[in-house]
């Protein structure tokens, strides 16, 4: 029987190369792996914040958009909950699809200009906050804690005469 001897040419690998190609691989796939909640933490911040931006814009487009003298310069909108879905769409009533929800608060008297006097209170001009929550209405100081809920600040301007 004839045995066979390895020659230079054969183009096999050896099983050190192999378990080291392994070793490798693996590392890779743990790395990235490791990376994945990292990742998805941020796709859901992004997501929540493009919701809060969409439903910010959406009270300030009701707001600009109302008729002033009739809620009182936007003293009716006062204490007014909003709900939202997921996306930051406007829904009627709070449902089970519901996920934001805001609260409007409007002070009484608007802002001073730094240019006038500072007696002189702007009756075009109403500085709103938003409160922002994901919780539902049976969490009772869902408005009252701060840690529960994202507080925005926006300016409303009169758009009519």
């Amino acid at each position: 029987m004839k045995h066979r001897t390895p020659t230079a040419s054969s183009s096999a690998f050896t099983l050190v190369e192999i378990t080291l190609a392994l070793g490798v691989v693996t590392f890779g796939l743990l790395t990235t792996m490791a990376l994945l909640p990292t990742g998805l933490d941020s796709l859901r911040n992004s997501i929540s914040d493009t919701a809060s931006a969409r439903i910010t814009e959406d009270i300030s487009a009701t707001l600009e958009g109302s008729d002033w003298d009739q809620t009182g310069n936007l003293a009716s909108f006062d204490g007014q909950i909003l709900y939202y879905d997921n996306q930051g769409n406007a829904m009627p009533t709070e449902t089970v699809e519901t996920a934001l929800t805001a609260q409007l608060s409007v002070p009484a008297n608007g802002p001073t200009l730094p240019a006038s006097d500072t007696s002189t209170v702007s009756t075009c001009l109403r500085a709103v906050q938003i409160k922002l929550t994901c919780l539902p209405s049976a969490v009772s100081d869902r408005f009252t804690n701060l840690a529960k809920y994202k507080l925005t600040t926006l300016m409303a301007a009169k758009m009519s005469r």
